[in-house]
């Protein structure tokens, strides 16, 4: 089953989720790019829910860089993706569903029972 990857418009709401936590703190992005070690253009495109520029890639930050981040604008990353949760889990419970659609039976997979 393919990943999940942000839609252009989950990658925009991530943006703008990353700039209010940011002005909220009063933090420059040059603060903060200095502070998470990235740099300032990355900084500024994840802002715009880009990760390439040239070909409007919708921004699809690595965990890395969502807890630096988090930790620079003192939050969780749950915080940080807010926006996006919702949207997310069901964008994967619909590829689920697609997947069972493709093998005609539409039974659910059995779970190993936890033997703690």
């Amino acid at each position: 089953m393919p990943h999940p990857r942000p839609s252009a418009e989950q990658a925009v709401a991530f943006g703008a989720r990353l700039r209010q936590l940011r002005q909220e703190r009063h933090f420059s992005l040059e603060q903060v790019a200095l502070e998470t070690d990235i740099s300032l253009q990355h900084l500024s495109l994840l802002e715009r829910g880009l990760s390439d520029q040239a070909k409007q890639t919708p921004a699809n930050p690595r965990l890395g860089v969502l807890l630096q981040l988090a930790q620079t604008l003192e939050t969780d990353i749950a915080e940080l993706i807010t926006p996006l949760s919702g949207s997310l889990l069901e964008q994967a419970e619909q590829q689920v569903e697609d997947a069972e659609q493709r093998t005609g039976d539409g039974s659910q997979p059995t779970r190993r029972a936890d033997r703690g």
